[in-house]
């Protein structure tokens, strides 16, 4: 008998989300950041851990006490260094002895600090930091007038970014003096050092026309001479850079367009001394994870990365000689941090429908075993569905990957309402990693599915390609074909109970589908972009989101826009609405919500709206715990009261 709980809303605070692994030069010991929510404090606690590979003693290494996260050992082992924010309230570069004793701030306040890495030597650091501060404790009403000359001014949970640009910074870690390597209007970022520690390489967008497209470059500074060169020729968005263990080439995150979106990111690599980029692996059409780190082999002749691979997050490497793609392909899991040390040891973070994510270790990701167990008491109280996949028919005859959860408990002789939840993005994939609110649905007694329908990423660049104008035509026809072969190949999902739900994307995608069809008895839109005209100037990525998919702006076809935006078919939406906003989004305004609130209420129709305060675009995942554990309770309870589960 299988006494096991289903999954409720306050295991948020039994999840740990583990990040940032990295191995020493000894490969004996692995350091990773972990966080996890904490009711008692309604927030947020991350310190970093260090597994020892020969002891298997795993200890954390700072207090939770202080948010401690982005560890880096120095190259001669004696020291770990983090990013933590203290005293000041400003993020800054520590470093924590191997042997022993407290941690040291080496930075100052005046800095706050995003990223850093150690040079070879050891003697100094290099810093990206944000060199202009908004002035501490200043109120609105006292602040001076923006002034803004930029269409790129603000950004999703920053908020204002036009004045606060990111430069490169040298620590000298025994005087602890710092030098500007780097000025201007333009952020300076991802520094990484040369083998030889003559220069640094960093990815800049100083392009004239860079507030219009998508492109940044490579370049490389000297820390000794300041002298700056341009390594890339703008022809595409740069991430990454990591140098050759010779020093002869950097490898970086790449695309190849700037001027249209979606775009697959590949692996690229340019000469140090000049020549055009080369793309690896041009045959291998799947994109790298957004924000992959990439790590050669010892000898220089691999460059690992994490890929996309239809659901799968794989840990694979490109072949510098002739282009091949290397690695496991066929494991059902998503691995979302790792590092390689130079005898070849693998530590990767990984995760699995039924299993959340733990460190593992291992030659190559068949043979990873693991070495953390933060979730083994939860899993043994928790009964978790497993995905299992089936082929959705598409209008046009095109077939759609689905997957479908079981409700839990689950009743073979039973029937149960379905719930199709879509994907936000749309570039973003549904796969084989742990997913609390689908867990979480599936437990409170729903058949769960859900596809990535053409437009996501995962797959070919012409299937994130293929939505362009027709995007809400084609992507809705593939979700219905989701939601059709849902139906016709599980006996057990009710064709009368179904609900749809989804945010970000997959909430426009909500709204548009109950303004185009009565199919579904409930449903909860998102955080969704319900006016796209207004959106197009309202949102951060209000110069490229929609321009750049769509191929021209919304003042050069205003009608298109709101042809496309689910706020012009109210009228055409019977079924119960929920929507959800945070009113800090900066991302899709919450005016997006309003509008689609006000419209329905001024026609008599069945909605309702969920603000929260202080929150912005990343609240299911990084909101406020007591945030997200009511939006839990309102997606819950709008659903039942409009279908009712029986036993309920």
């Amino acid at each position: 008998m299988n006494n096991k709980r289903g999954v409720v809303d306050t295991d948020i605070f039994r999840l740990y989300h583990i990040s940032e692994v990295t191995i020493d030069d000894s490969g004996k010991h692995v350091a990773f950041s972990v966080r996890r929510a904490v009711e008692q404090i309604d927030g947020y606690q991350t310190q970093i851990y260090v597994y020892d590979v020969e002891s298997e003693e795993l200890a954390p290494w700072t207090s939770s006490e202080y948010p401690s996260h982005s560890p880096q050992w120095s190259p001669d082992g004696r020291y770990l260094g983090f990013l933590s924010k203290r005293d000041e309230n400003v993020q800054q570069f520590f470093v924590l002895p191997r042997c022993g004793g407290e941690a040291r701030v080496l930075s100052d306040a005046a800095y706050d600090v995003a990223s850093y890495q150690w040079s070879p030597d050891g003697k100094s650091v290099v810093l990206c930091a944000k060199v202009s501060q908004p002035v501490a404790g200043q109120q609105p009403s006292t602040e001076s007038a923006r002034v803004i000359d930029t269409i790129q001014y603000k950004f999703n949970g920053k908020g204002f970014t036009y004045n606060q640009q990111h430069h490169l910074l040298l620590l000298d870690v025994r005087t602890a003096e710092i030098t500007p390597l780097t000025a201007g209007d333009a952020d300076d970022t991802d520094p990484a050092w040369s083998p030889d520690g003559e220069w640094i390489a960093f990815v800049s967008r100083r392009h004239e026309n860079r507030q219009f497209d998508l492109a940044s470059d490579l370049f490389v500074v000297s820390p000794q001479k300041g002298i700056v060169r341009q390594l890339t020729r703008t022809q595409g968005a740069v991430k990454s850079p990591t140098w050759s263990p010779d020093g002869s080439w950097i490898a970086y995150v790449g695309t190849e367009r700037i001027d249209s979106m979606p775009n697959h990111r590949h692996i690229h690599r340019v000469a140090t001394s000049e020549g055009d980029p080369e793309l690896l692996s041009p045959a291998f059409d799947r994109t790298t994870v957004s924000g992959s780190r990439l790590v050669w082999s010892a000898e220089g002749e691999k460059i690992w990365a994490l890929f996309e691979d239809e659901g799968r997050v794989a840990l694979l490497y490109s072949s510098i000689n002739d282009g091949t793609i290397g690695g496991d392909r066929n494991t059902p899991s998503q691995i979302t941090s790792f590092d390689i040390s130079r005898s070849g040891l693998i530590a990767g973070v990984q995760s699995s429908p039924t299993r959340p994510p733990e460190l593992y270790i291992g030659a190559d990701s068949p043979s990873f075993e693991q070495v953390t167990h933060f979730h083994d008491d939860w899993c043994d109280e928790v009964q978790f569905s497993d995905m299992e996949a089936f082929v959705g028919e598409s209008k046009d005859g095109t077939s759609v990957p689905c997957w479908m959860m079981l409700p839990q408990p689950f009743h073979e002789q039973e029937r149960y309402p379905g719930v199709l939840k879509i994907h936000g993005g749309p570039y973003a994939q549904f796969g084989y990693g742990f997913n609390h609110e689908l867990q979480l649905l599936c437990a409170s007694g729903y058949a769960v599915f859900f596809a990535n329908p053409r437009g996501s990423s995962g797959y070919s660049e012409e299937w994130a390609r293929a939505l362009g104008r027709n995007r809400g035509i084609t992507d809705y026809e593939d979700l219905m074909g989701c939601t059709d072969a849902a139906i016709e190949q599980f006996e057990f999902v009710d064709s009368t109970r179904l609900i749809v739900t989804g945010g970000s994307y997959g909430g426009y995608m909500t709204s548009w589908a109950v303004g185009h069809t009565d199919r579904f008895c409930a449903a909860c839109s998102e955080a969704a972009p319900n006016n796209l005209y207004s959106m197009s100037g309202s949102s951060d990525l209000a110069g490229s989101n929609h321009r750049l998919v769509y191929g021209f702006s919304a003042q050069e076809d205003p009608e298109f826009y709101m042809e496309r935006s689910p706020i012009s078919y109210t009228q055409s939406m019977t079924t119960p609405l929920l929507i959800i906003h945070s009113e800090n989004d900066l991302r899709v305004s919450i005016e997006q919500g309003e509008q689609l609130f006000v419209a329905l209420k001024l026609q008599r129709k069945e909605v309702k709206f969920v603000r929260f305060p202080g929150e912005n675009h990343g609240l299911p995942r990084n909101g406020t715990p007591s945030h997200r554990l009511d939006r839990f309770h309102h997606i819950l309870s709008w659903f039942a009261d409009h279908l009712p589960i029986e036993g309920a």
